[in-house]
């Protein structure tokens, strides 16, 4: 009799999904399901556990461990390293830790002390003359005195009495540039000068020192401080302060440098067509209008702008901003400590809109709210080389009221190229992607510490866009590290995402996600210490991986299923492909695969998988709810509870080369075994090794079905209690078809029938202290060759079969038998 009876119960709290598993009451009835059609009898004569390949018999089991991995009978280990220090990563295929993200870091930015990326500090403070750079100093803007360009000199002082003041001295600098023609220069003394400035085309305005010549309107003015629209303009050794806007260029060609534009009442520079090369410059505290969409740093609306040496400090709004037609490239540019408004809206650090692009390289972003840097709208384009995103709020954009904080973002159809840049300590997503026809790629990059707000989005957050990750580490993800959701597909190439924590409720935490048919696919991803679960495709999406790693997911300390640490979950019909994997010490489930969703996978290796904290699970691989796995040349070695488990009509398996081997002794009586096929599932065998088993090396349940075809079951022991021990345990109806297979070294029975059925061809039952035993209705019968199909209770076995070495060829009296495992 069986011990216990099946509760088959199924209450799975996964991540962010209830997945509820109702199970039949115990007891067979009706017909038994058909296990898939087994292979093709050898076409050579080989030996029972050996199949017939290219003319050759080979023996049942995994040949070869899969590329990147070593070991011997299914004891697959990745030849990486077992650790490797900050700014490396284990990948798949390598034998020592690969440098990974951003790890040459630009002048005047440091390695982080986490060793992840680079990081940069910002000044607290910079008046004057003076700017905020990324190694924490104020430098000058300018030299003193500045130097005069070649040209007909007119000399402007605020001090020049009236006797003073003739063709080439004024004391204004409208009236030295009235009338001025095409060479002028003017040589500007230190002053204040409440003026707005016309600059005619070809002049060149000059300050004396950046910090002593100062052009600030009277507070009620409405024009620029200084504005230019046609021909050449040089500007040098200025402060523009206190005018709606700062510098306005509309049409002219203005070179500046050694510029301060501070205090501005909407936007700092405005170039709305023509050009600026800005270097050695600052633009300081803008404000934002009531009302107006501004609070701009530097706003180019077309035309071209070139930055050299500048920074933009203080905006409330947005620092940089490009729309249109309008190129900005810069180069050592730093942005920090762009603001919301009153309002919390905006607060960017760089805004592309509208088919505007920028190009950085050497730009820090300290200190913005809402976005770091951004493209959004067709056409737009944002690349950044050499590059810092970090410490970005949670602010809202406009009335919408989303909190995004994301370190990079691209949007609506834009374009944004990421390479060698560092983001770290961003409130929503360190990248987001969003949008059917919106790009980005990345390489070198350092995902850090994103997530935490509301929004909590984590490292990579993609809906509908296609992303490229190269050379890529997501460490320290708040939510999920990587996701690709609503049809994006994400591509990846040498990636690392480790370390992703759960929310503040406790949700989520997974390594990669993959949910409302999004796409996750590539090759040399590599997932580590992630809470819940290493990789997980829901709600009808697509995995499509090779040479992956999942390792440790850390798990929980409770007796929940939330925050356990599984290597890969499949759920509500998504679909994953696998070519060489390893999933090694994960909790409670290496993989878990439910509701019609499906796993291919080719070199699968999953290996020691724990219990959680309540003694439940320890799975390698379970199949429920109309799921399938495919699994060829795998290894299932040292899962606490169970290697395989497979339940409820329609799910169904299909192994082939493949080794279950060594799961661990349970502390629960009856609950550690290789197989287990329940409630109606069907699995197919070919070529599978089951070796070092504990309490049971097969056990079919409930009406359920397996056909195993040339494979060797090699030692079984009884569980820590002493009991058991049987290799294949069938009952409640349930089918086994035996073909070409050795059952060996149990110390129970080799086969066991307890209202179950069979049929037994060819094989090999030796050595073990009971070869075949029948109870519960059950009967055994010998015929020359066995059925395809046996009736109900009975158990044929075709004459092709030996029994040699066994202590008892037929066992009798009643055997206790374990009861169903509860996936719960």
């Amino acid at each position: 009799m069986r011990e216990g009876v099946c509760t088959w119960k199924a209450a799975f709290a996964l991540i962010a999904l209830a997945a509820v598993t109702a199970c039949s009451s115990s007891g067979g009835g009706g017909e038994a399901p058909v296990a898939q059609e087994p292979s093709q009898p050898p076409a050579v004569t080989c030996e029972p556990g050996e199949a017939s390949v290219s003319g050759a018999c080979v023996a049942a089991g995994l040949v070869a461990c899969p590329a990147g991995m070593a070991g011997a009978d299914g004891a697959c280990k990745p030849t990486f390293p077992a650790t490797c220090k900050a700014g490396t990563a284990k990948l798949l295929g390598e034998t020592a830790c690969v440098p990974i993200g951003h790890t040459t870091c630009a002048a005047g930015t440091a390695a982080d002390a986490s060793g992840w990326g680079c990081t940069a500090t910002i000044a607290a403070s910079c008046t004057g003359a003076t700017r905020a750079t990324p190694n924490g100093a104020c430098v000058a803007v300018g030299t003193c005195p500045s130097a005069l360009p070649a040209g007909t000199v007119r000399f402007v002082d605020d001090d020049f009495t009236a006797g003073q003041i003739d063709a080439t001295h004024f004391a204004t600098l409208g009236a030295a540039l009235a009338g001025a023609p095409a060479g002028t220069v003017l040589s500007v003394a230190a002053g204040t000068y409440h003026e707005s400035v016309v600059a005619p085309a070809g002049v060149a305005i000059v300050g004396a020192c950046t910090g002593d010549v100062v052009i600030e309107p009277a507070a009620f003015a409405t024009s620029p401080a200084v504005s230019a629209s046609s021909g050449s303009v040089t500007l040098r050794g200025l402060t523009l302060r206190g005018a709606p806007v700062g510098l306005s260029i509309n049409g002219a060609l203005v070179t500046a440098d050694a510029l301060v534009v501070e205090q501005s009442r909407g936007i700092g520079i405005a170039i709305q067509s023509g050009s600026l090369s800005l270097k050695s410059s600052v633009v300081r505290s803008t404000s934002k209008r009531a009302g107006a969409d501004d609070g701009v740093g530097l706003f180019a609306l077309a035309g071209t702008t070139t930055l050299d040496d500048v920074t933009i400090d203080g905006s409330a709004g947005t620092g940089i901003s490009a729309w249109h037609t309008a190129k900005v490239t810069a180069h050592g540019v730093t942005i920090a400590r762009t603001t919301a408004d009153a309002g919390g809206n905006y607060g960017w650090g760089i805004d592309i809109e509208s088919g505007g692009s920028f190009d950085g390289t050497r730009v820090v972003v300290a200190g913005a709210s809402f976005a770091g840097a951004a493209a959004t709208d067709k056409g737009s384009h944002l690349a950044l080389t050499d590059s810092i995103v970090t410490d970005v709020a949670a602010g809202t954009a406009g009335s919408g009221g989303l909190e995004l904080g994301a370190g990079a973002a691209a949007t609506q159809s834009a374009h944004v190229e990421l390479h060698h840049v560092s983001i770290a300590k961003t409130a929503g997503s360190s990248v987001f992607a969003a949008g059917v026809s919106t790009t980005l790629a990345a390489d070198g990059v350092t995902a850090r510490d994103g997530g935490g707000a509301t929004a909590a989005l984590g490292g990579l957050y993609a809906s509908g866009a296609k992303v490229t990750l190269a050379s890529t580490v997501i460490v320290g993800a708040v939510h999920n590290g990587l996701q690709s959701l609503d049809s994006a597909t994400v591509t990846v190439d040498g990636v690392l995402v480790r370390d992703t924590k759960t929310n503040a409720d406790t949700s989520s935490g997974i390594g990669a996600l993959t949910s409302r048919k999004g796409k996750l696919e590539g090759k040399r991803l590599t997932l580590e210490r992630n809470a819940t679960a290493q990789l997980a495709a829901i709600e009808g999406s697509f995995m499509t991986l090779s040479a992956v790693a999942a390792l440790e997911a850390r798990g929980g300390a409770t007796d929940t299923f939330t925050g356990t640490g599984i290597g890969l979950i499949a759920d509500d019909a998504s679909k994953v492909s696998l070519t060489t994997a390893y999933l090694g010490q994960n909790k409670l489930l290496g993989v878990s695969l439910r509701r019609t969703s499906s796993l291919e996978a080719t070199g699968l290796v999953v290996d020691g998988v724990e219990l959680i904290a309540s003694g439940a699970g320890g799975y390698g691989v379970l199949v429920l709810e109309g799921a399938s796995a495919t699994l060829s040349d795998f290894a299932i070695r040292g899962a606490r509870g169970a290697s395989l488990v497979i339940g409820e009509a329609g799910t169904h398996a299909t192994l082939s080369r493949g080794t279950l081997r060594d799961p661990a002794l349970d502390e629960n009586p009856g609950v550690a075994r290789g197989v287990s096929v329940q409630a109606g599932a069907v699995a197919t065998l070919d070529r599978v090794r089951m070796q070092g088993m504990t309490a049971t090396a097969m056990y079919l349940s409930r009406a359920s079905s397996a056909s195993l075809v040339s494979c060797v079951v090699d030692g079984v022991v009884p569980d820590l209690a002493g009991k058991f021990g049987d290799a294949i345990e069938v009952v409640d109806d349930s089918v086994l078809r035996l073909d070409h297979t050795v059952v060996r070294n149990a110390k129970g029975a080799a086969l066991v029938f307890a209202g179950g059925r069979g049929a037994i061809s060819d094989s090999l039952i030796e050595m073990n202290s009971v070869g075949i035993h029948a109870q519960d209705g059950s009967e055994l019968s010998e015929a020359d060759v066995a059925p395809a199909e046996p009736e109900a209770d009975a158990v044929v076995i075709a004459k092709s079969t030996r029994f040699q070495d066994n202590a008892t060829k037929i066992g009798q009296g009643v055997l206790p038998l374990p009861q169903p495992l509860a996936a719960e």
